[in-house]
């Protein structure tokens, strides 16, 4: 009798610690699955969070640095609308370019490139002003890729065409820049660029490209007379003629209308970005 009293007892202690065992068990994965959906939650909230305070966390850190290179690429050539808040495009001045009137152009290299074109464009009129934003990213382009002055460039095509890429002389000079269609050409051919004699002078008037002519005929007349100002008459009248004057000690640029022109348009477009030490002065009249 004893014997199967003991017996029962035993199977009923291990049916209750069974069944014990099987509701920890339950209990300990049912609360494990809980706090892991708890923990998820808690983490996709604090990213919530930091994403809609990130203004406030040093935002300029977190925006993509695009070159100027890329932001041509990606947006003037689609003609879509500069958003500075999403975009830090950053220029690439070497630091021994100088600009016109000496001022390291490296230093524009700490500018927000998109807050810098915005700040040109609101010193001129509305209606130049809505030529420019068209033109202005192939300027500082190609400014950077051949390391010139950008404002000498800005400066030139508004003196010549008020940034208007239609623009005719009656000298036969076409597009922004005013390129005579023997100069676009003979530019083509030291860019080596093999494009049929039939197609130049239309190629010539496209925008980006009469920018870039013109920008790299700038580039070669500084690396020829070493001065912005020779340089800028040479522009205007002619290598031959400015180098001619030159060899005959006789002054370049003196009482110059078109040299005083680009000035003034220099003064302007430059005004928020150099020093007043670096004061622009035009040519004696």
């Amino acid at each position: 009798m004893m014997l199967r009293i003991t017996k029962q007892l035993k199977t009923l202690g291990i049916k209750l610690v069974t069944s014990y065992k099987m509701t920890f068990s339950s209990f300990f994965h049912d609360h494990l699955r809980i706090w892991a959906q708890l923990c998820i939650a808690l983490f996709l909230l604090m990213g919530s969070v930091f994403y809609l305070t990130r203004d406030t966390l040093n935002w300029e850190n977190h925006k993509e640095t695009l070159p100027l290179e890329k932001w041509v690429a990606k947006y003037s050539s689609r003609g879509e609308e500069p958003n500075p808040s999403l975009y830090n495009v950053k220029l690439n001045f070497k630091s021994k370019t100088l600009s016109l009137q000496g001022y390291p152009l490296d230093k524009l290299n700490e500018v927000n490139y998109l807050l810098l074109r915005q700040k040109i464009l609101n010193e001129l009129s509305p209606k130049l002003s809505k030529r420019l934003d068209r033109y202005i990213d192939w300027s500082f382009f190609y400014a950077q890729k051949y390391q010139l002055d950008p404002f000498w460039i800005l400066s030139v095509i508004w003196s010549e065409s008020h940034f208007n890429s239609e623009a005719h002389s009656h000298a036969n000079a076409i597009g922004l820049m005013q390129l005579l269609p023997r100069t676009a050409s003979s530019m083509m051919r030291k860019l080596n660029l093999h494009v049929p004699k039939n197609i130049r002078r239309y190629l010539s008037e496209k925008p980006s490209m009469n920018i870039r002519l013109g920008t790299y005929y700038l580039a070669k007349l500084l690396k020829r007379f070493e001065d912005y100002r020779l340089a800028t008459v040479a522009y205007n009248m002619g290598p031959t003629w400015t180098s001619r004057r030159l060899s005959r000690s006789q002054e370049v640029g003196r009482r110059n209308t078109y040299l005083n022109k680009v000035l003034r348009a220099y003064g302007v477009v430059s005004r928020n970005f150099f020093p007043h030490s670096y004061q622009i002065r035009t040519a004696q009249n």
